[in-house]
């Protein structure tokens, strides 16, 4: 089964989120971000597909938060 993305990154000094080359923001903070992210996730994911969303830990490297069917 193929996954459906979400990546929450930064540039220019906001939070943005990248799905699948559909980018959705800025957002003021990395926590608003995610959980707008998990919003898109769930509500607008494809219902073919698992869905994950991944954000950058305190060090840059990205992290699964969540995943759903």
């Amino acid at each position: 089964m193929q996954t459906n993305w979400f990546i929450i990154f930064e540039a220019r000094g906001a939070w943005y989120i990248d799905n699948e080359g559909t980018e959705f923001g800025p957002f003021p903070s990395k926590r608003q971000a995610g959980t707008e992210a998990l919003t898109i996730a769930r509500t607008f994911g494809d219902k073919g597909r698992r869905s994950r969303v991944y954000m950058p830990d305190d060090h840059g490297k990205h992290q699964m938060i969540w995943e759903g069917a």
